[in-house]
């Protein structure tokens, strides 16, 4: 019997009792030398701790359990300083994303850091969390945590199905906490669900905002592209996160990787966008989501093509890549060409700096637009890329124009010298 099952049969005979399973077999549990088993397991006994000596709420006015209930909540302790909080945050937004509808809420509370700072580093990852602090440690210290990060699940009903999950993966090298998750997601529940709003604002340096310094994605849709009098992107001053601005230069003349995820391009006679992401950078994962849309809208004239650098050979050995690009793409059910290449090519070719990066070409190669797709300056819009579309189709028309005239004047002057010498 695999863990969902087993941990939803432990559950339904807990759920039976009016109590959490006690004992978890040690693959559900992060099994860390300072980890407080006797807490955790004191903790699976009842609800979890009440929320009202936690402060400075981000994304979200302050909450209670019962503004959570009927969700299912993956409850995170993290230190921004670590390593290991930044990629489960990382880990957590992109189950977020898919499992949103399903009712999955994170609660991210932080400790010992600067209110700026973690506010900060939420805005500019965008992440889809309630946040919120714990400045005197206590709740921390109620929840049983001795390390980072430590995470609770809890179902539904508000009590504590697992405690401590495990960080790490199963035999089959699928994380723990995605099995954890699903299996809590999946159990029934006949009460009403309470709809939790988020309000996430904007980063000051990747973001529109809008009056009241809130941000507003639909305005990022309605700015008018600046174009110049050949009809092409004007070239804006902004930071283009890379060492040379490749706008109104011609590109590499191939898109060499390492391997498709998906399936390779087809290039003839389309505009490209290249991307340049990671599924543990947060600002990449909501484009990636856009990316699909607009290969839905514009596939036929748009060839998208996206490429990490997470192969499965690169990473620490305490963090491999893995399948970390194979997964994200089947879990979001994304369908464009996307790639991963361990020698970054395409990265070093661009010479990009940071991520997310996007690259737009027209179909002669030469590079239309580049930068952060964010920008505040100089976003990337569906209006310009529809500029960008129908320019280059323009330009497609007057080339092919302009060979349709040589050739009728070549076949016009042979005619005239074969007349020209019967004539004589």
């Amino acid at each position: 019997m695999g863990l969902p099952a087993l941990l939803l049969a432990a559950l339904a005979t807990a759920a039976a009792a009016s109590a959490p399973p006690r004992d978890d077999p040690p693959a559900w549990r992060d099994r860390r030398p300072k980890s407080p088993v006797g807490v955790w397991d004191a903790l699976e006994r009842g609800p979890a701790p009440a929320l009202g000596g936690l402060t400075t709420w981000v994304n979200s006015e302050p909450l209670g359990w019962e503004d959570l209930a009927g969700n299912v909540v993956a409850l995170v302790m993290w230190d921004l300083t670590d390593r290991g909080c930044r990629e489960t945050l990382a880990h957590l937004a992109e189950l977020v994303e898919t499992h949103r509808e399903q009712g999955l809420v994170v609660l991210a509370v932080h400790s010992k850091q600067k209110l700026r700072l973690v506010e900060d580093y939420v805005q500019k990852h965008q992440l889809p969390f309630v946040v919120a602090g714990d400045p005197d440690g206590r709740f921390e210290a109620t929840v049983g945590v001795r390390d980072w990060p430590t995470v609770h699940v809890l179902g539904r009903d508000g009590r504590v199905r697992v405690a401590g999950v495990s960080a790490k993966t199963d035999k089959q090298d699928r994380p723990v906490l995605d099995k954890v998750l699903r299996a809590v997601l999946a159990e029934p529940y006949e009460g009403e669900r309470k709809r939790v709003s988020l309000e996430i604002r904007p980063w000051s340096k990747g973001m529109i905002v809008a009056e009241g310094g809130r941000a507003d994605r639909s305005r990022r849709g309605r700015v008018e592209p600046k174009l110049g009098p050949d009809g092409w992107p004007v070239a804006v001053e902004k930071r283009l996160n890379s060492r040379r601005d490749w706008r109104g230069k011609k590109g590499p003349e191939r898109i060499e990787v390492q391997a498709w995820v998906t399936h390779p391009p087809e290039l003839e006679g389309k505009v490209v966008l290249i991307a340049f992401w990671a599924t543990d950078v947060g600002q990449c994962l909501p484009l990636m989501k856009r990316l699909q849309r607009l290969h839905e809208k514009w596939g036929d004239r748009l060839a998208i093509v996206a490429v990490s650098g997470q192969a499965p050979d690169r990473g620490t050995p305490k963090h491999p890549f893995a399948d970390a690009v194979e997964r994200y793409v089947e879990a979001q059910e994304l369908t464009f060409p996307i790639a991963y290449d361990g020698q970054d090519r395409l990265w070093k070719a661009f010479t990009v700096l940071g991520m997310p990066h996007v690259v737009v070409m027209s179909s002669d190669g030469i590079v239309r637009w580049h930068g952060f797709p964010d920008d505040p300056k100089d976003p990337l819009t569906r209006p310009l890329l529809k500029a960008i579309l129908e320019r280059d189709a323009q330009r497609r028309a007057e080339e092919a124009k302009r060979e349709a005239e040589k050739q009728k004047e070549k076949e016009k002057g042979g005619d005239g010298d074969g007349d020209g010498d019967r004539d004589r």
